[in-house]
């Protein structure tokens, strides 16, 4: 009877501990955004370029698409200690798109900066933007 207790005790104190840590969540966003002549602007090219921020865990599979019909798009994302984590310029499929994205799996938890941005200084126009973190 003392061991079950004790088991039943120690559970409850890992599963406590598990959820104040916050353990690692599963990453799915979706945005909707325009880059127009108000958003920030990359100091090298003059492009525009909007910010997004996400918690992800180490080991997570990060998966960051940024769609567009209107301007070719350029994606960067950076570790929580502003280090390059992945960029694009042209996903690989289908062939000739102008759409960005990146696959990697997250070397660091923290909270990582997603740069939605314009290949070059005319890009304006909407975008989605979609995030995902999970398990590998």
């Amino acid at each position: 009877m003392k061991n079950a207790l004790r088991m039943i005790l120690a559970g409850a104190a890992v599963l406590a501990l598990t959820t104040a840590c916050g353990g690692a969540k599963d990453v799915d966003e979706s945005h909707t955004g325009a880059l127009t002549d108000d958003d920030a602007v990359w100091e090298s090219d003059g492009s525009r370029y909007d910010d997004y921020h996400v918690r992800i865990t180490r080991g997570q599979r990060v998966q960051v698409a940024m769609n567009s019909d209107e301007f070719d798009t350029y994606l960067m994302v950076a570790q929580p200690d502003g280090s390059e984590a992945a960029q694009n310029d042209d996903c690989p499929e289908p062939p000739g798109t102008l759409n960005s994205c990146v696959d990697f799996v997250a070397p660091t938890s923290g909270r990582y900066r997603v740069i939605a941005n314009a290949y070059d200084a005319s890009g304006r126009g909407a975008y989605t933007l979609t995030i995902r973190a999970s398990k590998p």
